[in-house]
């Protein structure tokens, strides 16, 4: 994956976002421990994307699925037909019709009759807003696309979630290479006779309060700065 990456950049300079990179053989995981090797070694830079997604509920879904209750109950029955309470319930499932009849009885979809067991269809054409909004977020998730008061009613209703999902501008890094090149964490004395130090890459340094050199977090036994 480290190699990918590196391959990536050297021919196109940059990666514009890091999902890019996510695929069957590639998890979002594996996609990110790689970036965050690269950049403690500074072979990359990233820069934080970072956009909010809305995820619809098990029960948010299925409305956008199938409609809501009051209108897959609507659905269930045939304009001017008058049809019992009984047989829409077999049809639709006990909680459609418990929740259902009601509101469609406030839409004024359905009317019930005077016996109290039996109801009629009163409207031809069924609009269902909460099946239409819910689908588009399917379609197109970024909450930055939709009007953030009706997905704030939605999310209290509990047909939707709002999430943070991130990910990276990729670029070369200061010590950019076109592979991944491995870096000592030791000075050696062989090192220092053959002046072979010179070649190679090391870790990151950072001077302790002891003034000794450490490379990757290890103590340089052989060497001292002067302060």
């Amino acid at each position: 994956m480290q190699q990918q990456i590196l391959t990536l950049l050297a021919a196109n300079d940059v990666i514009a976002d890091s999902n890019s990179l996510i695929s069957e053989a590639q998890h979002a995981q594996q996609v990110d421990a790689a970036l965050k090797s690269l950049n403690v070694d500074e072979y990359v830079e990233l820069q934080v994307i970072e956009v909010k997604k809305i995820e619809l509920t098990d029960e948010g879904n299925g409305y956008a699925q199938k409609g809501t209750p009051e209108y897959q109950y609507a659905s269930a029955l045939e304009v001017g037909v008058v049809t019992t309470k009984e047989d829409v319930q077999a049809k639709v499932g006990d909680l459609v019709a418990k929740v259902g009849f009601a509101k469609a009885m406030k839409n004024k979809w359905v009317k019930l009759e005077a016996d109290k067991l039996s109801v009629t269809r009163l409207a031809e054409e069924l609009k269902d807003d909460d099946k239409v909004q819910l689908s588009a977020y399917l379609e197109q998730p970024n909450l930055d696309s939709h009007d953030k008061k009706v997905v704030d009613g939605l999310k209290k209703r509990k047909l939707l979630n709002v999430v943070s999902h991130k990910s990276y501008l990729v670029k070369k890094g200061k010590d950019f290479q076109p592979s991944r090149v491995k870096l000592e964490t030791q000075l050696t004395a062989d090192m220092l006779r053959t002046g072979s130090w010179q070649d190679i890459k090391f870790k990151k340094t950072n001077l302790n309060a002891a003034g000794q050199v450490t490379t990757g977090g290890h103590l340089h036994p052989l060497l001292k700065v002067r302060t």
